[in-house]
């Protein structure tokens, strides 16, 4: 997500809609990857 804020700020550049799909997801991911872990290690 950090680098969609740096392309706006310094290219005035546009993301489209799959760069926030393809960001989400690899948030998803690593949110289901930290609480998945969690939760299988109790």
């Amino acid at each position: 997500m950090f680098s969609i804020l740096l392309g706006l700020a310094l290219f005035n550049e546009v993301p489209t809609v799959w760069t926030y799909i393809g960001g989400s997801l690899i948030v998803v991911g690593a949110l289901i990857n930290t609480f998945g872990k969690r939760s299988a290690s109790k």
